[in-house]
């Protein structure tokens, strides 16, 4: 069964198990990097708020042999148990901004990869990279919900790009603080997560390069952003005593590597290029550049 023939089976399939006050729409969504994604939304009656479940994610899970009645139970059940969530959510909240601005928050993306997106969305361009920004809502019963702003909610708002950039860092630097933290210190937990069928000295012995720390945010969420909080980068090259390389492992975190000689900034390039080809989902790939933090002058080299 080809994806086309596989989405409509499953939304009539979902219909069926649906009562009749319930509609079902397919949003054809631009997620991180340009990626498409078709997200299959029940809105029940008069309600104007739904969750997405993205059919592409589900077509994958077919193509490995889950069953497709298995496929359209998950969704239904989901829907059956999240229906009465959606509607205690404000609306009307959201569009107050002087309620609203203490959830806004700023990430990372690609420029180029997103031009198509950007469009509509407020943004900073920096390096190759653009500054946006999103609502983070945390729900009593459905979690943090995030929201990305669009150029529309700034009209809504009557709000400046400066005024949101300047909420934003304040909002991120506040209640996402940075997780500065070793790549061995990183991978021993990871494993340790795991260690029921790993010797806990096994763990201990993996070592990589201790020169390599990574930089996120607590919640290790669009850390990437990190990097852009006043004087992270200024401290952490007074501490080393030298330059440092920025590398762009994910939207999610960045790996901060001290200059040395046995590194070109080429050589780096080259390996993020192939990790982010054959590592990295696509959503989540930030850049195939390698930056430079100069330590005297206190800034990003591109």
């Amino acid at each position: 069964m080809e994806y086309e023939e596989f989405k409509n089976c499953v939304v009539e399939s979902v219909k069926k198990e649906l009562s009749s006050k319930e509609k079902i729409e397919i949003h054809s969504m631009m997620k991180n990097n340009s990626k498409k994604m078709d997200g299959l939304m029940v809105f029940r009656e008069g309600s104007t708020i739904a969750p997405a479940l993205y059919l592409n994610e589900y077509f994958e899970e077919y193509q490995k042999g889950e069953p497709i009645g298995s496929i359209v139970g998950e969704i239904t059940d989901f829907y059956k148990y999240e229906k009465d969530k959606a509607d205690t959510i404000d609306i009307e909240f959201f569009k107050d901004y002087d309620q609203i601005r203490e959830h806004i928050f700023f990430k990372l993306i690609n420029y180029d990869r997103n031009r198509e997106q950007l469009a509509k969305i407020p943004h900073i361009r920096t390096l190759d990279l653009a500054i946006v920004f999103y609502c983070r809502l945390r729900h009593d019963t459905m979690g943090d919900i995030m929201i990305q702003i669009y150029n529309s909610h700034m009209q809504m708002w009557k709000a400046g790009l400066d005024d949101l950039y300047e909420v934003a860092m304040k909002n991120s630097q506040k209640k996402l603080p940075i997780e500065l933290k070793s790549m061995n210190e990183v991978i021993r937990e990871t494993l340790l997560q795991d260690a029921a069928e790993i010797e806990r000295e096994d763990v201990h012995q993996v070592c990589v390069d201790d020169n390599m720390y990574v930089l996120t945010n607590y919640l290790r969420q669009y850390g990437a952003a990190c990097m852009l909080y006043p004087t992270v980068l200024s401290k952490f090259a007074m501490t080393i005593g030298s330059d440092f390389y920025i590398i762009p492992s994910s939207v999610h975190e960045v790996i901060l590597l001290p200059a040395r000689k046995d590194y070109t900034k080429e050589k780096l390039e080259e390996m993020v290029r192939q990790v982010n080809k054959t590592h990295v989902a696509q959503e989540d790939v930030l850049s195939d550049s390698v930056y430079i933090f100069s330590k005297k002058i206190k800034k990003i080299i591109f």
